[in-house]
């Protein structure tokens, strides 16, 4: 998948138009549109505001690849697990990292 096609996917389950995000990304519609067709690759300033307001890492918009520290982070931050529940899956992710799995 592309960074546009990662960005347009984000967007769409945030429940963003592009006019959302052009707004606050401080950027343009057609802006974004050009970014989420693969017309126009945006600066490291726009890519790091796309990622703060998707909530992604510059590794998963840029290369697809979600760090583990990002899916911990997710899980401290879900209010509908319970703590044990919670702390078992990050147990979890530490040891599928140690295994190199993820």
């Amino acid at each position: 998948m592309t960074l546009g096609k990662r960005i347009q996917e984000l967007r769409q389950t945030s429940g963003m138009t592009q006019q959302d995000l052009a707004n606050l990304t401080q950027t343009t519609l057609q802006h974004i549109s050009s970014v989420e067709q693969g017309k126009r690759t945006p600066s490291l300033l726009v890519l790091t505001k796309l990622g703060k307001q998707l909530n992604a890492s510059l590794d998963y918009l840029v290369f697809g690849k979600e760090s583990y520290l990002d899916i911990i982070t997710a899980l401290k931050l879900d209010n509908s697990l319970e703590d044990e529940a919670k702390k078992a899956l990050i147990k979890l992710i530490i040891v599928m990292r140690k295994a190199k799995i993820i």
